[in-house]
């Protein structure tokens, strides 16, 4: 039986409709059990196991709140949120790694876009000694290079350098010894 909800009526009596009212808090657990603890759980009753959202359009927020809620985009369901009083919307889960390639010396980078549009860039170089300037095959750096750093992998201590030309695609490493150089630029 599925839940009732036009019990009890005025007309009932109690012990007529026990069963139906039983039914129907029986079936409210079961509901309620879907991404929360049941009501009837000994402890942590009423707490959320996961929030399950269907895709849907960005909702309507008013002062002082704020929305999450899924969406499809290119075919793939994303998180999102949207700002207090029907403010921006920002992606929290979709093209998270927006785009990977090379430096044209055997190299690779990938770069992470975050929902504050920030740019986190990663990469290793090729095995070099000496000054490397290299071109990221498909991004650029932003017009403020927050942090940049380099570490040669290798086990002796390695001197290496990085150079960050903002507003390009364009980077200098200089190591002292023939290794693969790790590197990490934050920008905007």
């Amino acid at each position: 039986m599925s839940y009732n909800p036009n019990i009890p009526q005025a007309s009932d009596l109690i012990s007529t409709s026990q069963p139906q009212i039983q039914t129907n808090f029986s079936q409210l657990d079961t509901v309620f059990n879907v991404d929360h603890f049941t009501y009837s759980s000994v402890s942590n009753n009423g707490k959320h196991r996961k929030a399950t959202l269907v895709s849907t359009a960005a909702p309507v927020t008013a002062g002082g709140e704020v929305g999450l809620f899924s969406n499809t985009v290119a075919a793939v369901v994303d998180l999102f949120m949207r700002r207090e009083s029907n403010g921006t919307v920002l992606s929290l889960t979709g093209n998270i790694i927006s785009s990977t390639g090379n430096d044209g010396f055997g190299g690779n980078y990938q770069l992470f876009q975050t929902p504050w549009n920030m740019k986190i860039f990663t990469g290793t170089t090729g095995v070099f000694s000496g000054t490397r300037n290299l071109v990221l095959s498909a991004a650029t750096f932003g017009s403020t290079i927050y942090t940049s750093q380099s570490s040669a992998a290798d086990p002796n201590p390695v001197s290496t350098s990085i150079d960050v030309f903002p507003g390009t695609s364009n980077l200098r490493i200089v190591t002292a010894n023939s290794v693969f150089v790790r590197w990490l630029i934050i920008t905007n």
